[in-house]
């Protein structure tokens, strides 16, 4: 509903009723790529690594938002961000770092004869 509200006070009405191949070709993409490999690939690294580490890894995400704006022309990051990229990096890196001890495999229940 935002981005509909938001479409038609940008853009013009008439342009989102008729998408052209562009619009087409970048909804295709959104809904191959982004969507269904996104979590063909997030549900892997779930089952490889674990539920806790792979939610530690979103955390790369404003990592790679950083980088990616200073490199396409966004500059480089305040004092805040840089202070956030800290604390994110000192979370990820207390997070992934291994225990060393391996986890415990629940017993079984007993049960009654």
């Amino acid at each position: 509903v935002m981005l509909t509200g938001l479409a038609l006070l940008v853009e013009r009405p008439a342009s989102l009723a008729a998408p052209g191949p562009r619009q087409w070709t970048a909804v295709g993409y959104l809904a191959i790529m982004v969507t269904a490999v996104a979590f063909l690939l997030w549900y892997r690294t779930v089952a490889a690594v674990g539920a806790g580490r792979a939610g530690l890894l979103t955390g790369f995400a404003p990592l790679a938002a950083a980088g990616a704006g200073a490199v396409t022309g966004g500059g480089a990051p305040g004092p805040t961000v840089w202070l956030g990229l800290a604390v994110v990096i000192a979370g990820l890196a207390i997070g992934l770092r291994s225990t060393g001890t391996p986890a415990r495999e629940p017993e079984p229940a007993p049960t009654s004869p």
